[in-house]
């Protein structure tokens, strides 16, 4: 059995940590100092932190981090809020329903543009996709292939989801968890 031991990492393994988030979006095609501040977000304690406090655990300028708040704010993968009484904003991770939210709308996502290209195909005449119609068609082909697979795994999270609400779930590194 596995024992939870707490401990408190040094600003230079939380810079590592959020420097390697920095790495994974950079990997998929988002700007690396954006995984940077969303690692950071994802491991600082408290969890409420300021752009200055951000720019300075990374070691940026706190102008560095505005535009990748902006993104990450933009993409509801991170919150900005302004407390009471304080001119400066704070940001955090969502918190979990917010996250069962967004994947279920990024779920849905294949489905709704699939449905956009077609309509764009009787928009311009040209549902073979020969010429105006190409990219429309190609666009359309894939959403098709992928809601393949994100049916499923859309029914699977509903599924997911709904037993966690009622208690079923095995917590993640229990017997039954995965």
């Amino acid at each position: 059995m596995r024992r939870n031991t707490v401990r408190e990492p040094s600003q230079a393994e939380l810079a590592r940590y959020a420097r390697k988030a920095g790495d994974v979006f950079a990997s998929v095609g988002m700007p690396r100092l954006a995984g940077e501040v969303f690692g950071y977000l994802l491991v600082c304690d408290p969890e409420l932190r300021t752009a200055g406090q951000i720019a300075e655990a990374l070691g940026v300028e706190r102008s560095d981090v505005d535009a990748p708040l902006r993104l990450l704010a933009a993409i509801q993968l991170v919150q900005r809020s302004i407390p009471p009484h304080s001119p400066t904003p704070v940001y955090r991770l969502p918190d979990t329903a917010h996250w069962r939210d967004l994947a279920r709308a990024r779920l849905r996502l294949p489905s709704a543009v699939r449905s956009l290209t077609e309509e764009g195909l009787v928009l311009v005449g040209d549902e073979e996709g020969l010429g105006r119609g190409r990219r429309l068609r190609e666009i359309r082909d894939f959403t098709r292939l992928v809601e393949q697979d994100f049916g499923p795994l859309r029914e699977r999270l509903e599924a997911h989801l709904a037993a966690r609400d009622r208690g079923e779930v095995p917590r993640p590194g229990s017997a039954h968890g995965r």
